[in-house]
């Protein structure tokens, strides 16, 4: 977390595509059979709502 709160709103924001991005891809290797290591769902799903929370902060 206090990495996140360094970042600049463009990394962030990078960041947070790019943790959808990955999230869309174990969700389709889930699909299709593959060995996924089930807990990164919950850890980018928590990291995405960490990064939205710190831009919603800086907004205000």
């Amino acid at each position: 977390m206090s990495n996140l709160k360094t970042m600049s709103l463009a990394d962030l924001e990078a960041k947070v595509l790019e943790n959808r991005k990955l999230l869309l891809d174990l969700r389709f290797q889930k699909k299709l059979g593959n060995q996924v290591k089930t807990h990164m769902f919950r850890k980018l799903k928590r990291e995405i709502a960490m990064i939205k929370t710190l831009l919603n902060e800086r907004e205000t």
